[in-house]
């Protein structure tokens, strides 16, 4: 019989945090949408120029599907779209003046 590995398997306590730090991250991004985000007055930046789901509501579905530590990367760049997205309307809003 070969050897295991047991440091790659996750053990039953690694999964329930995973799974935990998991349903947290979700959860605080769903109350940061439902009592914060209105309170911002404007909206995403990507949503606005791309259509479709909001960052927060992207970052949410993500770490939901993929977890954190695969979702971390997905987000980043989401962001970055993000950010030049800000820049792009920032640049229209600024010519329509």
């Amino acid at each position: 019989m070969g050897q295991q590995d047991l440091s790659e398997k996750p053990t039953t306590g690694q999964r329930a945090r995973t799974i935990g730090s998991r349903q947290l991250a979700v959860q605080t991004i769903a109350l940061y949408q439902r009592y914060l985000s209105p309170l911002k007055g404007f909206h995403c930046a990507h949503r606005r120029l791309q259509g479709g789901l909001s960052c927060s509501e992207y970052v949410k579905q993500t770490i939901a599907a993929e977890g954190i530590k695969r979702a971390l990367p997905l987000c980043q760049q989401r962001f970055q779209a993000c950010r030049a997205a800000h820049e792009t309307l920032k640049t229209w809003y600024r010519d329509w003046e």
